[in-house]
Order: structure tokens, then sequence, then C-alpha cells
């Protein structure tokens, strides 16, 4: 059963404040998301950021198996053009109708087989990877989880194929926070365009923690819960 939690400005600030300091892998990110975001459209230098990322943040999984990096730059091209479908969309935005429902199918199902590790024996899928490469690829509408995370939302994919099922009931929760979050900034601060609301309070957190290159709330929200519920560096 799926757990929607509610999440507020002063604990993600907080949450961000403490994965700043304490997460030294995240320069990566940035890095990544500049690469993939600065270069769409080039399939080598997308796939190169996505690499890296996945090297560095997901290394633990690839030590049985490292994913083959062509593999992955032919699936960028292969679903360009239905990523730049959602690259413009905000989450909020998102209705999860049936075409689109299927629209993000096919992109995870693609990328699940293109970031699996494989070695003589077997080939392991990852729904983590992929919820890595969806958010480098369309930020502000793919968000991140990995093991710990998708447990503690009741969304967890026990084996690899139903990790896009599991993804989608992620995604609708990670909606209503924002939504939810947007929202109740946009009345406290009187703005009323929610995209400015958005973008402020994106601005705010980024203060506190002390970071610059403008990450989706997406991304804030998952160093929240990865500073919950995957390291425990908040209560």
């Amino acid at each position: 059963m799926t757990i929607s939690r509610s999440v507020y400005e002063k604990d993600i600030a907080k949450a961000c404040k403490f994965y700043a300091k304490q997460e030294s892998r995240d320069f990566q990110y940035p890095n990544s998301l500049n690469r993939v975001q600065n270069n769409f459209g080039n399939s080598q230098e997308m796939a190169k950021g996505i690499s890296d990322l996945l090297s560095l943040w997901h290394q633990n999984f690839y030590r049985f198996g490292d994913f083959d990096r062509k593999l992955l730059e032919t699936c960028v091209t292969d679903k360009l053009k239905l990523i730049k479908k959602f690259r413009q969309l905000n989450i909020r935005q998102l209705a999860f109708t049936e075409t689109e429902v299927e629209r993000i199918g096919e992109i995870f199902s693609g990328f699940l087989d293109a970031t699996a590790g494989k070695n003589v024996r077997f080939t392991r899928r990852s729904p983590t990877a992929v919820s890595k490469t969806l958010n480098l690829l369309a930020p502000n509408c793919f968000p991140l989880w990995d093991e710990a995370i998708s447990q503690e939302y009741g969304c967890w994919w026990v084996y690899s194929e139903f990790g896009l099922s599991e993804y989608i009931k992620f995604m609708r929760i990670s909606k209503q926070q924002c939504i939810e979050l947007v929202s109740r900034y946009s009345r406290s601060k009187n703005i009323p365009d929610l995209r400015k609301a958005e973008e402020k309070l994106i601005e705010t957190c980024e203060s506190i923690a002390g970071t610059s290159y403008g990450p989706s709330l997406l991304k804030l929200i998952d160093e929240y819960n990865y500073a919950k519920y995957t390291k425990g560096w908040i209560t």
C-alpha cells in the first residue's frame, strides 16, 4: 500500500543543509545535469553525463557487472523524441492519462534494459538507476528514489519488472507533495504565480543549503527523502 507523506518547507531546508554537508558525492549531480541539459540532442554527451552519475552514485549495484555505455547511448537516441515531451513539463502538470503512462512506461522500460549491469553469468536491472537517469533527462518531471525510499513510501518494486508500476505510484505521490509544497509557499509568501512561487522556494532552500546550481524541487525532495529515510541524518 502506498503511503502519502506531506513534506514542509522547513523540513526540506533542514534536510538540504544536512545533505550538502554529508553527501560528498553530490558534486557529480550538477555536473551530470549540466552535461545532459546543455547538450540535449547530442546522445553521446547526454549518455556520458548519465554514465558519470551512475558510475559514482550507483557503484555498489554495478560492482557485480557494469552497464553497457553504447547501449545507453542508443537508448537515449531512441527515446529522445519521447523524452522531449516530458522535459518541459513540471510534475504538477501531469494528469497520468493513459497516453502519458504509456509513454513513461516506454521510456522507463528502455532505460531499465540500457542501465542493466551485466556479467558472464547474469543481468541485473535497477529501477533506482532508471530514476536517476530520467531525472537528469527531465529534472522537473521525474523524481529520484532508491530502495529505502521506495519501501518507506510503500512503492517497493521487489523485482525489477515491477519497477514501472511502483514508479508510477511514486510519481503520483511526488506530484501531490510538489503541489502541496508550492501551494503552501504561494499562500504564505503571497506569490499567486505558482511557477514563480516554486522558483522562490527553490532559491530559499538553496540559500540555506549553500548550493547554487538551480536544482529542481524534485531533487530537493529527494535530498529530504535520502537524508531522512536512506541515511537517517534527520528525524
